[in-house]
């Protein structure tokens, strides 16, 4: 399990980008791409009350005014900005939502693929 090996049993996003860190280092060819499947809160313990699901946590930066999630943090490694992979998400609930998701993506594909021989000026 990622959290086992990467921060002691604890659900953690500094675990999963650790995790990142050494695929990119040590993988030959190096992931170009990461895909997070589940959703994430900006209240992984639920202080707030609201309940919300945190299958796969984001990091909480500062920004001017407030934090906010961002999962580009997952992706850059040495802190300059920009990321070394790109990376998306799909803040599903269930194994039945991302199924659901990925059906619809796979089907705008098909459908898109036609308008790559369209130009509209």
């Amino acid at each position: 399990d990622l959290y086992d090996e990467f921060n002691y049993g604890a659900k953690s996003p500094w675990a999963l980008r650790d995790f990142l860190t050494r695929a990119y280092d040590n993988w030959s060819p190096q992931p170009r791409f990461v895909l997070l499947v589940g959703e994430a809160s900006f209240d992984p313990r639920d202080y707030l009350g609201l309940g919300g699901l945190d299958l796969v946590p984001t990091k909480l930066v500062d920004t001017d005014f407030i934090k906010t999630a961002s999962d580009d943090w997952f992706i850059d490694f040495n802190d300059d900005g920009l990321p070394e992979m790109a990376a998306g998400r799909l803040p599903v609930h269930s194994v039945e939502e991302a199924e659901t998701m990925i059906g619809k993506i796979i089907a705008y594909e098909d459908v898109a693929g036609t308008m790559n021989d369209v130009l509209l000026v």
